[in-house]
């Protein structure tokens, strides 16, 4: 039989108003294998270093079977040594560049098949410590931030039974997004003043895109929710404005088949400019696993990993671009032409 490791990691919470006394931690144990036992005490500056503003830690550790073919692995890891197989820095630095992709040192020089075991050990435990924050959060009626963890204070390994604690690498993630700033001009200045004269108002699917949009990063699931109401909301404000006398229906209805509608109906509609034709198949699926997920994430309260947030809020900005150019508006720009 393989040997075991335990792994723990401790995440730093900032602004959170449990109240716990000081000395005094509350424990908690995951019902999910592995099982992780899940601590949340106030922050010691005696055992953790920071410079980030931390007031109350939540730690998770739980043990893992070492798959077949990676005890030495661990054995090199033990010593402060590359496992076999690890590639050098200029070698990760060299790939990166390549792809394009950010690299995190020392988890990228291991073989694969660590690199998989180790990062799988993460997202458990990070999974067990959010669920059991956000049950607290619940059960207290506590207000936090939705990036509860916003800085690991502890990321460490062990052999079963064992105190020597070592370190246990992770990938650091970043995202950065290069946007061009649209430039204000005379142009831009006429337009919105004539929307002011008449009386038009920034459509609420616009306002549901960039709650999007923001909560990308932070909140992913809130980001999906908004996304799908962005592009249901945008499709009941099409409709309405191409036909007047069936808004009433539209806007107080059950949201109709979305991807039906932009398959079948949009060429019927008689749009102000465009066809209506134009909705790549490309986005109409986009669109039908955003649903799916949505489905998923509102009826069962799971999060489902394949769906990609950061393609369904781009593909749901696309779709109210093409919109607002269906609806005749001159200056909109339509992706799909």
């Amino acid at each position: 039989m393989s040997q075991s490791i335990t792994a723990r990691v401790a995440w730093g919470a900032y602004d959170c108003p449990f109240s716990l006394r000081d000395g005094e931690s509350l424990s908690l144990v995951g019902e999910v294998e592995p099982r992780a036992d899940v601590t949340v005490e106030l922050f010691d500056d005696k055992r953790y270093e920071t410079r980030h503003p931390v007031r109350v830690v939540c730690a998770a550790a739980a043990k893992f079977q070492i798959p077949d073919g990676l005890e030495s692995a661990f054995d090199n890891l033990a010593k402060g040594q590359l496992p076999p197989g690890s590639r050098t820095r200029d070698e990760v630095t060299n790939a990166a560049r390549t792809t394009g992709v950010s690299c995190s040192f020392p988890i990228d020089q291991y073989p694969s098949d660590l690199d998989d075991f180790l990062v799988d050990i993460y997202r458990q435990l990070n999974a067990t410590a959010l669920r059991c924050w956000r049950l607290l959060r619940w059960r207290v009626g506590a207000e936090t931030p939705t990036n509860s963890f916003p800085t690991v204070l502890e990321s460490v390994w062990s052999w079963e039974g064992k105190d020597t604690k070592f370190p246990l690498a992770q990938r650091i993630t970043m995202t950065v997004e290069s946007r061009a700033l649209p430039m204000l001009t005379g142009d831009v200045q006429l337009s919105v003043q004539a929307m002011l004269d008449e009386g038009v108002f920034e459509p609420a699917s616009q306002e549901l895109l960039q709650e999007a949009r923001s909560l990308k990063g932070s909140n992913p699931r809130a980001a999906l929710l908004l996304a799908v109401a962005a592009i249901e909301v945008g499709v009941k404000e099409l409709v309405g404005n191409l036909v007047p006398r069936v808004e009433w229906m539209t806007f107080n209805l059950p949201s109709p088949d979305i991807p039906r509608i932009l398959k079948n109906a949009f060429p019927q509609l008689g749009m102000k400019q465009g066809t209506g034709e134009e909705i790549p198949t490309s986005a109409r699926t986009t669109v039908i696993r955003a649903i799916e997920a949505r489905n998923g994430l509102a009826h069962r309260a799971m999060f489902p990993g394949p769906a990609d947030v950061d393609e369904i809020v781009d593909v749901a900005d696309q779709l109210l671009q093409q919109f607002a150019y269906y609806r005749g508006i001159d200056w909109a720009t339509p992706p799909w032409k």
